[in-house]
């Protein structure tokens, strides 16, 4: 999916109790690995493994990748990422705890990095969606340009 960073709907309502902050810390990196173990249903191992790569990785404005994590009455409950490049704003690991689902949350840490990839100068945001998420971007006017699917291997033993 993709959108036209000056052509996508922003107006959206705030959701009480909801801030966003980036990772710029440990300790909001700390926030975030939380929010995405949660939201995605994450393996503890592969959550500490994340947060080993994610902290080698460093912090920073300078950086074309951001992170930010959406806080709900002060308790993380959303994440998404940002990568910038040639002009394009990739957006991922968005994800939502099961229980702050349906309050807009979704959209509203989808559109934060949005909008600060556009202030950056990307012209165009693409993502690639989920089922659930697909209702969220289609309402920050994306579109469909081609299907991806993804496949898991299983182990049966």
């Amino acid at each position: 999916m993709a959108v036209e960073l000056e052509s996508m709907n922003e107006d959206f309502p705030e959701s009480s109790g909801f801030t966003i902050k980036s990772v710029n810390d440990v300790e909001t990196l700390k926030d975030w690995i939380q929010a995405g173990t949660e939201g995605f249903g994450l393996k503890q191992s592969t959550s500490e493994l994340l947060f080993d790569i994610e902290s080698k990785l460093g912090f920073g404005e300078h950086l074309p990748r951001r992170s930010y994590v959406g806080y709900l009455n002060g308790k993380p409950v959303s994440c998404s990422l940002l990568l910038m490049t040639s002009g394009v704003a990739g957006l991922f690991c968005v994800a939502t705890l099961p229980e702050a689902r349906r309050r807009g949350i979704g959209t509203l840490i989808s559109l934060a990095p949005l909008k600060e990839a556009r202030e950056k100068g990307c012209k165009v945001g693409v993502v690639h969606s989920s089922k659930m998420g697909y209702g969220v971007y289609r309402r920050l006017a994306f579109e469909d340009y081609c299907k991806i699917g993804l496949y898991r291997l299983y182990s049966t033993g």
